[in-house]
């Protein structure tokens, strides 16, 4: 197919070499003012014509199998006053015009008609005798091995990457199940070592209580998380490995399909055409996609390194504070990968509309315009991404913090600029746009507090309620299998308050994040058995109703009352 241009009134095309399919020399012609004019294309044009008649001849020769190489003569002649460019050898009795010089032909290159007729003449000479070497008796011989080599490329890379993606798979799912099982194992062994007084990490009692389900993060802060890292990079490699493998086979395909069509001249157009546009898209996706994991690399790298700095290495004391940066840096980096990908997607976008021939400056001021309007559309999306920035920056929560928005509770599973997505005690996956989060309760920031009131009847004696209630604090804060939770002495507040049914009890223990259900729920179960042996009575809620003389008519227990309603 010729490529046509207009320059100066004037198109201008490509003769087109119809054995290797690529560009031989121009050519050009007075563009026919109705044709200009006219909206319609015409079926064909003039200049398309000439080309065509050009490349057929050309092909006659360089394809026809009694062509004499050894008399071959491509060169200038006159024609009825006309210079022309005929091609002769011993077979023929007349030469054959191949392309006739014109007036416009030199004007648009700037030579003489002379001097162009002897540059075709040389171009067309190689390209016949290019032709003729192609179908010679040894050609056919190396056409045959390059079709083979071709044939083996294509089926032999389409066989090796589905036989090493499944033995790549079947290792991943393998280096998962040996981190499953360590992490098993090291939650035994935390277990063991909470009841021989070790200290004891508290985040995976927390995710643990929360949550059955299990993320790739969760299973980092669990026991084992040292050789989390290690599988987990593990994995990112495997990955990678598999994106490689998946390059390797498209660039073994591409070249068995350009050996084949090396092999056949009749798709010497088709190969010129495979060569071009689709060839560079292919490698920009390559560079693409090489840039985006090489930057996840280094900020993977970045994340890992800060990570064992402020977990593996760090003391016990500061354990909690360092869990705390792991997980903000872990939102941090899973927003930076995303933001990455956009920017690098965003630019190989542009290139490829280039490639396309779509003017760049026009697609992104169109890209401005439509921005703007979007953004008049968009703006709770607006809303949630700079919320979204907000939470980030402020360090609100994080992915693993357990936080309570409005009603919603549960711990956080993906944080992103635009949603925040927990998971309930339920098991209910919830997403909360960024845009409608208001205040925020983090249950498990840096530490937690077991906060409790117990209401006391009038009956029992105040001090020995407090002095019980001490005793079985201290006794719990000693025990070897609840000191790594607690990290300062409980606090017995006394008496908060006083009521119409008894006095009320305040107490305090602070712990490590997320241990409060755990020491809650203990601390409960071990001060009623205490209050219970000594005779302290909570105080019992009563209802009172009286008619209009002021006389009591009944008193009402307000379990029973709830009881009775239910049933």
């Amino acid at each position: 197919m010729v490529e046509l241009q207009n320059e100066a009134g004037l198109e201008t095309g490509w003769v087109i070499s119809p054995v290797s399919g690529s560009r031989l020399f121009r050519i050009a012609q007075d563009v026919v003012p109705s044709r200009a004019s006219s909206n319609e294309a015409p079926p064909r044009r003039a200049l398309e014509e000439r080309a065509n008649r050009i490349e057929s001849r050309i092909g006659l020769m360089a394809l026809r199998r009694n062509t004499d190489l050894s008399s071959l003569y491509v060169g200038e002649a006159i024609l009825n006053g006309e210079t022309v460019v005929v091609a002769t050898d011993q077979q023929r009795s007349r030469p054959l015009v191949i392309a006739t010089v014109t007036d416009d032909d030199s004007a648009v290159l700037g030579l003489s008609k002379t001097e162009l007729a002897d540059e075709w003449s040389a171009i067309i000479d190689a390209d016949i005798r290019r032709g003729r070497s192609v179908f010679s008796q040894e050609n056919r011989v190396r056409r045959a091995g390059q079709i083979l080599d071709g044939m083996a490329l294509i089926l032999g890379s389409g066989s090796i990457y589905v036989a090493a993606n499944r033995r790549l798979r079947a290792r991943e799912d393998r280096i998962l199940k040996e981190q499953d099982a360590l992490t098993a194992t090291g939650a035994a062994q935390e277990a063991d070592g909470a009841q021989a007084g070790r200290p004891a990490s508290t985040r995976p009692m927390l995710l643990k209580a929360l949550s059955a389900g299990k993320t790739p993060f969760k299973q980092a802060l669990q026991p084992g998380s040292q050789s989390a890292w290690i599988t987990d990079r593990r994995v990112v490699r495997l990955r990678l490995g598999q994106w490689l493998l998946l390059c390797l086979t498209l660039a073994s395909a591409y070249l068995g399909v350009l050996l084949l069509m090396v092999s056949f001249p009749a798709l010497a157009e088709f190969r010129r055409v495979v060569m071009g546009i689709p060839l560079k898209l292919l490698l920009l996706w390559f560079g693409g996609s090489l840039s985006i994991r090489v930057l996840w690399f280094v900020v993977d790298r970045l994340y890992d390194d800060l990570a064992r700095m402020s977990v593996i290495q760090s003391s016990v004391s500061n354990r909690d504070r360092s869990e705390r940066q792991v997980l903000r840096r872990h939102t941090i980096t899973q927003a930076l990968k995303g933001f990455i990908a956009l920017l690098v997607v965003s630019i190989c976008l542009l290139i490829g509309l280039g490639y396309l021939g779509v003017p760049t400056a026009s697609v992104v001021a169109i890209g401005g315009l439509a921005g703007l309007a979007l953004s008049f559309g968009s703006q709770s999306l607006v809303r949630d991404i700079v919320n979204g920035f907000t939470i980030l920056a402020e360090d609100q929560y994080a992915v693993g913090d357990v936080i309570e928005i409005d009603d919603k509770f549960g711990v956080v599973e993906n944080f992103g600029l635009r949603v925040t997505q927990l998971r309930s005690l339920a098991g209910e996956y919830i997403s909360i746009p960024n845009s409608s989060i208001g205040a925020v309760k983090n249950l498990t920031r840096l530490w937690s507090r077991v906060h409790l009131e117990l209401e006391i009847d009038f009956a029992s004696d105040p001090d020995q309620a407090i002095l019980l209630a001490r005793e079985t604090a201290d006794a719990l804060a000693r025990d070897p299998a609840w000191r790594p939770r607690i990290i300062a002495e409980p606090e017995i507040l006394g008496v908060e308050r006083i009521g119409v049914n008894g006095y009320t009890l305040m107490m305090w223990i602070k712990m490590k994040p997320g241990a409060h259900w755990e020491v809650a729920r203990e601390f409960r179960l071990r001060l009623l058995r205490c209050y219970r042996h000594h005779g302290i009575a909570f105080a019992a809620h009563r209802e009172q109703q009286v008619d209009a003389s002021g006389h009591q008519i009944r008193e009402l227990l307000e379990r029973g009352r709830i009881t009775q309603q239910a049933s």
